[in-house]
């Protein structure tokens, strides 16, 4: 019997310390877009009143797995926290404060059907599985409550700004790559046009194709966007993520992967910076249909090819390797990056 007991302590002490790890690694904020109707995608700039710094510009997708979690490091739940909210480009701004100190995570929902859009995540069968949608431990004693959000009323304002970037004298601020002017090649077969999803303030194409890029390597990167007609991207993305746009297939498309780790302090504790590699590809998608690709090591290195798995029908309409050209990489060094879309 006294050995049953040990066993059984034995179990718990081994599920709690993983559950312990498990959420020592989970992200500080989830936003979790539930609007039903209007925008594919509602933005969000957030602002840490504390320090004046905005530690996220995200554009969040409507429905099921297109949750949007904050980096890691990147926000301090005990700091209050300001929430300027458009779910349409033309939409009126509404301004929301979160003062969550003493609590861990700040797991949100959005719709604006509710009396207050912006309040915390109940998850799945009202709480009682103890996660979010996306499956991240949600314990409501240690989540952002309501009585700790504050809604103001909406702005007349119209106009949505572009993320505050704020540099310093000892850190850079990464700027997204310019980009041709011209095509580098002489094709201009123009594809069928795919669909479009709806982004805010970006100019419609009368011929695009789809971009993804998948981030194949066992860690998270940043992927940068631009091209000439459309507004400059930067994304967080996990292992297994896909980044993807709507692009004109009459631009050439400027990609970054940033293969980088944050700082570390004298103190072991991590920096805002972040330090590592820089590549950048040129990609020409004249005549395709989608831009399919994938994040690949190659040795110590990194690669952009296009995606692997999938069918012969896809693959023909797909970019193909010669398409995509290579620039070399770059050292990058205590570099501050800020997640959005913005115009330099």
């Amino acid at each position: 019997m006294k050995s049953l007991k040990n066993i059984t302590c034995s179990l718990l002490l081994t599920i709690a310390t993983l559950s312990t790890s498990y959420t020592l690694s989970a992200p500080v904020m989830e936003i979790y877009n539930k609007q039903k109707g209007g925008s594919d995608f509602v933005r969000f700039i957030i602002t840490d009143l504390d320090t004046g710094k905005t530690v996220a510009s995200p554009y969040v997708g409507r429905g099921k797995g297109k949750q949007w979690q904050s980096p890691e490091g990147s926000i301090d739940p005990n700091h209050e926290l300001q929430f300027e909210v458009w779910t349409d480009p033309k939409a009126a701004k509404q301004t929301f404060v979160v003062n969550a100190s003493g609590k861990k995570t700040i797991y949100l929902s959005w719709n604006p059907e509710e009396s207050v859009p912006l309040y915390p995540q109940t998850g799945p069968l009202m709480g009682f599985l103890g996660k979010t949608e996306s499956g991240l431990p949600l314990d409501k004693k240690v989540n952002v409550s309501r009585d700790e959000i504050q809604f103001a009323s909406p702005s007349t304002s119209m106009t949505q700004p572009t993320p505050v970037i704020i540099q310093s004298t000892q850190k850079q601020t990464r700027a997204l790559p310019s980009i041709p002017s011209q095509p580098q090649t002489t094709q201009t077969t123009q594809s069928s046009p795919a669909s479009t999803r709806a982004l805010p303030q970006t100019p419609q194409s009368s011929s695009t194709s789809d971009l993804e890029i998948v981030n194949k390597l066992n860690r998270q990167i940043i992927i940068g966007f631009s091209q000439k007609s459309k507004n400059s991207t930067q994304e967080f993305v996990n292992p297994n993520i896909t980044f993807d746009e709507t692009v004109s297939s009459q631009e050439p498309i400027s990609i970054s992967i940033f293969d980088v780790q944050r700082d570390l302090l004298g103190s072991g504790e991590q920096a805002t910076t972040y330090s590592g590699s820089e590549y950048e590809f040129v990609i020409n998608p004249a005549g395709k249909k989608t831009v399919y690709m994938e994040v690949i090591s190659s040795g110590s290195l990194v690669s952009l090819r296009p995606k692997s798995n999938v069918s012969s029908t896809e693959k023909a309409s797909n970019i193909e390797q010669n398409q995509i050209q290579s620039k070399g990489s770059t050292k990058v060094t205590k570099t501050e990056f800020i997640a959005g879309s913005f115009r330099f």
